[in-house]
C-alpha cells in the first residue's frame, strides 16, 4: 500500500494506493490531481516491470554480453 504526498506541501493527496502485477509485462498507472491542502497540481505515474535475473553465487549474469569466461568458473553469460 502507498500514501502519495504533495510535491509542494507534503500533505496527503492519496492514500492505501495499491498496484499488482502478476503478468510479464509493463503496467503503468498514470494520473493527475490537486492537493486539497495547497491546491498543486501533482501527475504520478506508478508502474511495474517484471524482470528477469540470474544469478550464480551472487554474481549476476549479463544476458548475451559474450563476456569471456575462466576454464573453472562456473558463471557464463547466455
Amino acid at each position: 500500500m502507498l500514501t502519495l504526498s504533495c510535491s509542494k506541501c507534503h500533505g496527503t493527496i492519496a492514500r492505501d494506493i495499491e498496484l499488482d502485477a502478476s503478468s510479464p509485462v509493463l503496467i503503468t498507472f498514470k494520473m493527475a490531481m490537486k492537493c486539497p491542502h495547497c491546491g498543486t497540481p501533482n501527475r504520478v505515474e506508478i508502474s511495474t516491470a517484471i524482470t528477469r535475473t540470474i544469478k550464480i553465487n551472487g554474481r549476476q549474469l549479463e544476458v548475451g554480453t559474450g563476456e569471456a569466461h575462466e576454464e573453472h568458473s562456473p558463471v557464463r553469460t547466455l
